[in-house]
């Protein structure tokens, strides 16, 4: 939860600020904006407590609201000048408020400063959590500060307050108790300032001190609100063998301990229990990442599909057609000679003049089914908008657009019907001819006269094949298509997304395409789409039908029954569209990245060692925000690591070590919070802190000489 114990609502001294007063309407804005939970109200030198009351009143169901005020306080040993904040409990305003008025006097913002010492024995008697200026401006020096915090009862009450977030990493790194408020001038940008988080919700001010004063029950009774469940799991996973118990919180877990001493097992003793429970989960191996690279850019099968080309057809009807395709035979001569010899001395096929009639040959389907599918799709989309949720909100608008499409579907209607009747007029014409020739020359005796020459039906089967070739190659020519997805970042060098494009094998690419990135045989395709160009480029060539027999030829062999087997498809990681080959250290954070990001639904993490290959700062400014994130939105993490950044900085519920010693195994498990860990078998007790220095990132060596460097 975020919480703010350094906050201004007004411009008390000259120096600050117009923009450091704030209405109650903004406040109660920029608070919940912000989404801080708790928060103190301390301008400088001064305290009104009837204003308190009214901004802790505005946001009563929002955030809780604790009086409190910045001091100008002077040290006692070298008398150095800087600020102090007191945060009192709202249940003590009344005291509280007395005390600041007897204190504060007749005095002036600008005028008053007061004693270490003074300041501590006015306000012995309350409950305070006192935040010191430090690393910023107005600070009081070491030795005054170590003075004060001599003399206080609870020294763990005086906090340290950091200006950024850079350094109030180094105070906790050298062990100070440190936290940060907003400072806020400018109330207009509040909701930009830097906020302290509390990892666990905290109800009142009583609940804030006893956490200040690392109270181990309250502690405790913080982290079960996140309990999960024990689980039983094994020393030796795979025979579920030496079995135990620990416990599992909707958080942040962290196995940490000797080499070979079962926290791999562990995790896969979870593993096999969600196994057996059917829960989502994704587990996490460090090291060596290429395999999950390769998988990454393979290409699938399942890929090669014209859906991912956004199409809306396999064209698997126009293929079939030019596979079937065969050219029509002219009339012979010899049919009109044998007709005309015979007609020349046939008394009754001259008196019958409808034989003379010609066919027509100008009718087409293509028209009137046309229409008739604009007629379906109005239908379809009229029951649609009637289903509109729209339709709740306006009525009349959608009543309107139904009527005025109905409208429309009729007059298509019309012209449908008019254009049916006269096509199919012509048609029944054409085979009436037909009928009435063959019906005459059979009860004649006679040849029946050509109706045709072939010639129509010749041009009108070429160019059905000349639309369907033209149809695939522009499909293959011009169709292409493209999607990234997320798979990290890489520092300063940006996002990494694993790019994947489709187009397909076509007239310019055929020759130098790479024939890893087709499904089906390079060869093959090449000469058929060769074949396709030529019979485009003259259809009224002698040589179609050779042409078709190579097209025939190749797609027997390759087993081609739509535009599917014409797919091309690369994948690579790409960074600002440019192909790049990750190092094995980047493949490592990228994988563990994109493990954590791309399945924020899962619900269970269980990494183990994720610091493999990945470099310090890398898991600081990264990976250990990305686990912060998961635990915030109560996710499962167990973790198993040795390192510093991941075992500490997550702020884990529960901390699990595992030991072994000339074969004896042991397993501690406490939290950072009591600075406990218990032996479950023995009940042996150790230091969670001096067991974390033992045994992350080298020891307490390296935990000192990090904390040299940032001295």
């Amino acid at each position: 939860m975020k919480i703010d114990l350094h906050c201004h609502t007004k411009k008390t001294k000259s120096f600050e600020s117009e923009s450091r007063n704030v209405k109650i309407n903004l406040f109660r804005e920029k608070v919940e904006e912000a989404e801080v939970k708790m928060l103190g109200i301390t301008n400088h030198n001064y305290f009104n407590k009837e204003e308190y009351l009214s901004f802790k009143e505005s946001v009563k169901d929002i955030c809780y609201v604790m009086p409190g005020i910045e001091l100008d306080v002077e040290g006692n040993i070298e008398k150095t000048r800087g600020h102090i904040i007191l945060v009192a409990s709202p249940e003590k305003i009344d005291l509280f408020n007395e005390k600041i008025n007897n204190m504060l006097g007749n005095k002036k913002p600008d005028d008053f400063y007061i004693n270490s010492h003074l300041l501590y024995s006015t306000f012995k008697d309350m409950d305070i959590i006192y935040i010191a200026h430090f690393l910023k401006d107005k600070q009081l020096s070491d030795a005054d500060l170590n003075d004060l915090a001599s003399i206080m009862e609870h020294p763990l009450r005086l906090l340290k307050e950091a200006s950024n977030i850079v350094s109030i990493g180094v105070l906790q790194s050298n062990n100070h108790r440190a936290m940060i408020g907003s400072d806020v001038t400018d109330w207009n940008e509040y909701e930009k300032c830097f906020f302290a988080e509390l990892k666990f919700d905290v109800k009142d001010f009583s609940h804030l001190l006893r956490f200040v004063d690392k109270d181990t029950l309250l502690i405790s009774d913080l982290i079960n609100e996140n309990f999960n469940e024990n689980v039983k799991v094994y020393g030796i996973s795979d025979k579920k063998e030496y079995p135990f118990n620990i416990p599992i919180y909707d958080d942040v877990n962290i196995i940490f301990g000797d080499k070979g001493s079962g926290k791999t097992e562990i995790l896969n003793s979870l593993k096999n229990y969600y196994d057996l429970k059917g829960l989502k989960y994704t587990i996490f191996f460090g090291g060596d990442k290429q395999e999950w690279y390769e998988q990454k850019i393979k290409l699938n099968d399942i890929d090669y599909t014209y859906t991912n080309l956004k199409l809306e057809s396999d064209y698997k009807t126009e293929i079939s057609k030019i596979k079937a395709f065969t050219d029509t035979n002219p009339i012979s001569l010899k049919n009109y000679y044998k007709y005309y010899k015979n007609a020349s001395t046939n008394k009754k096929r001259k008196k019958m003049l409808c034989l003379e009639i010609n066919k027509l040959h100008s009718y087409t389907d293509k028209i009137y089914k046309g229409l008739f599918e604009d007629i379906n799709n109005i239908d379809d989309f009229i029951n649609k908008a009637n289903a509109f949720e729209y339709k709740k909100i306006n009525e009349k608008e959608i009543t309107d657009l139904i009527k005025q499409l109905q409208n429309t579907k009729s007059h298509i209607y019309e012209k449908y019907k008019e254009i049916w009747i006269e096509e199919n007029s012509v048609r029944l014409l054409d085979d009436f001819v037909e009928k009435m020739n063959n019906f005459v020359s059979q009860n004649i005796g006679s040849p029946s006269m050509p109706t045709e020459t072939g010639l129509c039906e010749f041009i009108k089967n070429r160019i059905e094949l000349k639309e369907n070739v033209s149809t695939i190659l522009s499909i293959l020519n011009n169709t292409e298509n493209s999607n990234s997805i997320f798979i990290g970042k890489l520092g300063l060098k940006g996002e990494v997304k694993l790019t994947t494009k489709y187009s397909f094998i076509n007239s310019s690419n055929k020759k130098t395409i790479d024939s890893k990135s087709l499904k089906t045989n390079k060869t093959e395709l090449s000469i058929i789409v060769s074949e396709l160009e030529k019979i485009n480029s003259d259809i009224a060539s002698d040589k179609i039908p050779n042409n078709i027999k190579l097209i025939k030829e190749n797609i027997a062999k390759i087993k081609l029954t739509d535009i599917n087997e014409f797919i091309s498809i690369t994948k690579s990681f790409t960074i600002n569209e440019v192909q790049y080959k990750p190092s094995k250290g980047e493949l490592a954070i990228l994988s563990l990245q994109h493990n954590l990001l791309s399945k924020k639904d899962y619900d269970i993490f269980l990494i183990d060692e994720p610091e493999a290959n990945l470099g310090s700062t890398y898991i600081n400014e990264e990976i250990v925000p990305l686990i912060k994130d998961l635990a915030t939105a109560k996710k499962v993490l167990v973790i198993a690591t040795h390192d510093a950044n991941i075992a500490i900085r997550t702020r884990p519920s529960c901390s699990i070590l595992k030991t072994v010693d000339n074969d004896k195994y042991k397993t501690y498990i406490g939290n950072m919070f009591t600075d406990e860990l218990k032996e479950i078998s023995t009940g042996e007790k150790l230091s969670w802190k001096e067991e974390s220095i033992k045994y992350l990132e080298g020891g307490k060596e390296a935990f000192e000489e990090r904390g040299d460097l940032y001295e």
